[in-house]
């Protein structure tokens, strides 16, 4: 029945996507090089998947292109030759010597996703659910709301890995990629916030400037 009512949930909002899949046809190409050139350096610090710290296994739900869903308990990995971010499905159902029992889903073969927000969770011990939007090369997840919205390919919102966040997005803007200049063509020249950009503590710079800035109507600004 869970499963069920889940399944009925992220089904429901897939008319929302349409918007979402618009921006994200702008954002691939770009999005997919800067996240080829800097997650090579990072994959290598992340020692080949292994980040128990940002990275955990989590409780995933996705909705596949056939519009199946399944439920997936994994880390998200990176594609050694594509650079491509994945999760390992593992379908017990089937005998450890069948070469289908592992299944690797990546984002272009998914039109939503769902994981257990932990944030929520460790909060109130009650899980609710983080939606992730398909990107060519990751899922971005919603980490951080407010006048700046960010997106990280972690399923995250309590402890953000910096290198994690790739877009942001103002208000109901269109995504775009992280960058110093993109975050600093929002946040203006205030001196607190450029020690952060510079230093590339964007996830700090972003939350400092929604503080400062609280969420308003658009129509209002």
């Amino acid at each position: 029945m869970k499963k069920a009512l889940i399944a009925i949930g992220l089904l429901f909002t897939l008319f929302n996507l349409e918007t979402a899949a618009q921006n994200m046809r702008a954002l691939n190409n770009m999005l997919n090089r800067q996240h080829i050139n800097g997650q090579m350096d990072i994959n290598r610090r992340m020692l080949n998947n292994r980040d128990p710290i940002y990275n955990t296994n989590t409780q995933y739900f996705v909705v596949m292109n056939d519009m199946s869903v399944i439920e997936v308990k994994s880390r998200i990995l990176t594609d050694e030759v594509t650079h491509k971010k994945y999760l390992l499905y593992i379908n017990k159902k089937l005998s450890k010597s069948d070469p289908n029992r592992e299944q690797k889903i990546y984002p272009e073969q998914t039109i939503k996703i769902a994981c257990v927000d932990l944030k929520d969770t460790y909060r109130t011990n009650r899980g609710k659910f983080l939606d992730g939007m398909p990107n060519d090369s990751c899922w971005l997840f919603k980490v951080i709301s407010g006048t700046i919205n960010g997106y990280s390919y972690y399923c995250d919102r309590d402890d953000i890995f910096p290198p994690s966040l790739v877009a942001i997005q103002k208000f109901d803007d269109k995504v775009v990629p992280l960058t110093t200049a993109a975050l600093t063509d929002i946040t203006g020249e205030d001196a607190e916030l450029q020690k952060k950009i510079i230093k590339g503590l964007f996830p700090d710079a972003i939350k400092l400037y929604n503080k400062k800035n609280p969420l308003k109507e658009k129509a209002s600004q």
